[in-house]
């Protein structure tokens, strides 16, 4: 473990049919389904690339009661300081002023709606105007940093000091505001824009008047109605200065972290933490863990734990798959030529395979010792040179 780790924090819904699961309650269903649920959290080593933890909760805990919790089992893990990152999911003024309050360091996705992240980006659009600002690793992208102190607010819940349960009380504390910005996003989002406005427009010119809330909403915001002629034919325009407002900010995406960190930095992690996403999708796919398939809290348990090892097992052979095909190809004076080839060949076919993929192709693989008082026998099925040089590179054979 790094000596001041980041830990991404995330959480997932499965649903279940047993009415013995404790924690199982109506609450967010990403399945829709209609069944009642149990929220899986899981907290994820970013730098190490490994998972820490693992709770559940009751399917209708909120995500501040769950930001609380995460809390209190960090310290559990007597972990020096973390960083905690999350995605815009788990954004919120009142999440933040948790993580604030308690003076923990975060590192969290906002949206660029907000209106004080907007004074921000304002501050600082001239900042990424110079070719000083693009980010080292990504070209595509641009970013810089702004330091701002933000007031919270509070309610206290108990009656302290003077003051009373219930009243308002505010304190503010230092935020760096990361801003970046992808020109090939916003371009991008500015085509998505316009197609969706043109498709808005035909419809409501054809006498639509059903549309989804949010489709009513840009209706109602970006275009405008008129009519003309004696039959006061409809008339459907665009309210030019609203679109321009909005096409304003599109490309940009903001960090807002409670640790001061270099721009790229912030990026770096916060992109390494999307790894916990790709672990939710192992768990729920490879690991079988969409569904509970028990009846009894203890027995979910059981099997949670094991997926949790399970998901151990997987982040380390990726990690040490990674190490392998880093070395691959690469002509150290050492190598023969042949060596060389087989290597290449190796890499290639580890490119297109998943860790999935790979485990199945060596599952066939079997190795027999037979000890007699003659002699010991030892045989294996049969495998091409490229797998045993992948074993070898492991370290699972000499």
């Amino acid at each position: 473990m790094a000596k001041s780790p980041v830990v991404a924090f995330d959480s997932t819904t499965i649903s279940t049919y047993s009415e013995n699961q404790l924690e199982a309650r109506q609450g967010f269903n990403k399945a829709g389904d209609g069944l009642n649920t149990i929220k899986l959290l899981t907290l994820y080593s970013v730098k190490d690339r490994e998972p820490l933890a693992f709770a559940k909760q009751p399917g209708n805990v909120p995500d501040v009661i769950s930001i609380e919790n995460a809390i209190k089992q960090i310290k559990c893990l007597n972990l020096n300081k973390p960083l905690i990152v999350t995605d815009n999911g788990y954004y919120s003024q009142e999440n933040m002023m948790k993580f604030a309050s308690r003076n923990m360091k975060f590192l969290t996705l906002v949206n660029t709606n907000i209106t004080w992240v907007r004074k921000v980006i304002d501050s600082i659009q001239d900042n990424l105007a110079g070719i000083s600002s693009t980010c080292p690793f990504d070209p595509s992208v641009c970013g810089a940093t702004a330091t701002i102190m933000h007031e919270f607010s509070r309610e206290r819940l108990r009656s302290r000091n003077g003051r009373v349960a219930g009243e308002k009380e505010t304190f503010s504390r230092r935020l760096y505001v990361h801003v970046f910005y992808s020109p090939d996003n916003a371009a991008k989002r500015e085509v998505t824009f316009r197609k969706d406005l043109l498709e808005l427009k035909a419809q409501v010119e054809a006498g639509d008047t059903e549309f989804t809330k949010s489709a009513q909403r840009k209706i109602d915001k970006y275009l405008v109605y008129s009519t003309r002629g004696r039959g006061g034919q409809l008339k459907v325009g665009f309210n030019d200065k609203t679109i321009a407002k909005a096409k304003k900010y599109f490309g940009y995406f903001v960090l807002v972290s409670s640790q001061k960190m270099a721009t790229f930095t912030a990026l770096e992690n916060y992109r390494l933490r999307e790894k916990i996403e790709e672990l939710f999708g192992v768990q729920k796919g490879t690991t079988d863990g969409n569904r509970p398939r028990t009846w009894y809290p203890d027995n979910l348990r059981g099997r949670q734990f094991v997926q949790f090892v399970a998901l151990g097992y997987y982040c380390f052979l990726t990690k040490k798959i990674k190490e392998v095909r880093e070395r691959l190809g690469k002509n150290t004076g050492k190598k023969s030529r042949e060596l060389i080839k087989l290597e290449n060949k190796l890499d290639k076919w580890l490119e297109q395979r998943s860790l999935a993929q790979i485990m199945d192709w060596f599952d066939c693989i079997e190795t027999t010792n037979i000890q007699t008082a003659m002699a010991n026998y030892r045989w294996s099925t049969e495998s091409v040179a490229r797998d045993r040089l992948f074993l070898k590179y492991l370290g699972v054979i000499n």
